[in-house]
């Protein structure tokens, strides 16, 4: 009888044994399946010459500089500081466009188009490597970005600012296709917002929407599908000119263009 006892309180242990160990095995299992998934999750295939996001931009900033005439210092430093703020607040895999303005419209191109990599702070340390993304961050983008708008903001006059032909041609090639459209856009343009070119000028044929709408409207259609678009308004020494006609001018044009408009006025002069 106590054999038959011992020889099944064995048998019983060894099940007990492989049952604790199947249990172990199940859970290292369970748990490296649920890493690979979270791993799978937070993986975001990036374009390694714009660094954005192979699968769609997050959301897209367009920035149009005009430095036709020389922006003072004061003004400068206002600007960089927003322009700071501005990319510190675009989101992990948002797209960024910097662009200067030139009076003949076909210069005006992007002197910088990247995409946010994010700076590794929402990246968990078991499953990714912060401090190499915030280094990728810092060299890939915040560093060409820093550069690019300590260049942009300096500038000498020039005979025209087509400032309409720009934002048509951001428009065309920012918010044309349906896919663009889905993300959400904002369009920052840092001028004194004084158009002058030889079809329509501000200063020739005034400030009216209406004038505007008869001599150029056709000319210049452009329709920004609800794009959010800042006037940061460079102040200039100019009695003739009536700021607040002409910052309406442009909500109205905004308006007419399918955006939303909102209009800052700037620092210095």
């Amino acid at each position: 009888m106590s054999r038959r006892r011992r020889r099944n309180s064995g048998t019983g242990g060894q099940i007990a044994a492989i049952a604790i160990l199947a249990v172990v095995l199940v859970t290292v299992l369970a748990c490296i399946f649920w890493f690979w998934i979270r791993a799978n999750d937070a993986f975001v295939a990036i374009d390694e010459e714009t660094l954005c996001p192979k699968q769609g931009i997050a959301a897209q900033t367009i920035v149009l500089l005009d430095t036709t005439d020389a922006l003072s210092r004061v003004t400068q430093s206002e600007v960089l500081n927003r322009l700071n703020d501005l990319t510190a607040s675009l989101p992990r895999g948002g797209y960024l466009d910097i662009r200067v303005l030139n009076e003949n419209p076909d210069l005006t191109a992007s002197i910088l188009s990247l995409c946010n990599p994010g700076a590794g702070g929402d990246i968990d340390p078991l499953i990714g490597n912060p401090e190499l993304a915030g280094k990728r961050w810092a060299e890939r983008f915040a560093g060409p970005v820093a550069e690019a708008l300590a260049a942009s903001v300096s500038g000498g006059a020039q005979n025209f600012s087509p400032i309409l032909a720009a934002l048509q041609q951001i428009a065309a090639e920012r918010l044309s296709t349906k896919e663009q459209q889905a993300v959400e856009t904002r369009i920052v343009v840092v001028s004194d917002m004084l158009e002058h070119t030889g079809y329509y000028s501000h200063f020739r044929d005034g400030r009216s929407i209406a004038t505007y709408r008869d001599i150029a409207g056709s000319r210049y259609l452009t329709d920004l599908h609800g794009a959010e678009i800042d006037f940061w308004m460079v102040m200039r020494d100019r009695p003739d000119i009536d700021v607040t006609e002409l910052a309406e001018f442009w909500l109205q044009w905004a308006d007419m263009s399918k955006g939303r408009g909102h209009v800052v006025r700037l620092m210095g002069m």
